[in-house]
């Protein structure tokens, strides 16, 4: 079977089942990604051949986190510059945001494991990383370092070539 596709079966499994949330479900149908707010700066550059990549993959695939857009928004708050509010407005329209409400307790739980560990990062990459994992979704970062320390998570990184094979326009 091909990666990211279900039997009809398992399909009509999920979808009897209440404990599987109608994200996951359709996580099930299709490949779905979460882009990081590194990722999301650099699409906005046009850096990394990453319009393509996301034509490719679809961009109803694509996610954004909250918190991916709140990082831009202080920087536009920040700057002053009525161009960084216009491409926070194009992010907000171009991709879907999930709410991070429903990963909270995994990300309580996540970071408790990493701080027994000694392996402690940033609030706001572990919120997106157990959002991705809480929603059974590809994270799409360039932080790979601190990102793989998240339990469960899938990662790409897009800026390298064997992710991407428009990475290097």
């Amino acid at each position: 079977m091909v990666p990211g596709m279900i039997s009809g079966m398992d399909l009509q499994k999920a979808l009897s089942n209440p404990e599987i949330s109608p994200t996951k479900i359709l996580n099930l149908i299709n490949v779905h990604y979460l882009i990081d707010t590194d990722i999301c700066v650099f699409f906005l550059k046009g850096k990394f051949g990453l319009n393509q990549k996301i034509k490719k993959v679809g961009i109803e695939n694509c996610y954004l986190s909250e918190i991916t857009i709140a990082e831009p928004k202080y920087g536009a708050v920040k700057s002053n510059n009525p161009k960084h509010f216009k491409e926070v407005e194009n992010i907000e329209e171009l991709f879907h945001i999930p709410p991070i409400y429903n990963s909270l307790e995994k990300y309580a739980y996540e970071r408790v494991r990493l701080e027994k560990l000694g392996l402690r990062i940033p609030d706001f990459d572990l919120l997106i990383g157990v959002s991705a994992v809480n929603n059974d979704m590809i994270l799409v970062s360039n932080n790979e370092r601190h990102l793989a320390r998240v339990e469960n998570l899938k990662l790409e990184n897009w800026t390298k070539l064997e992710n991407n094979t428009y990475a290097n326009t």
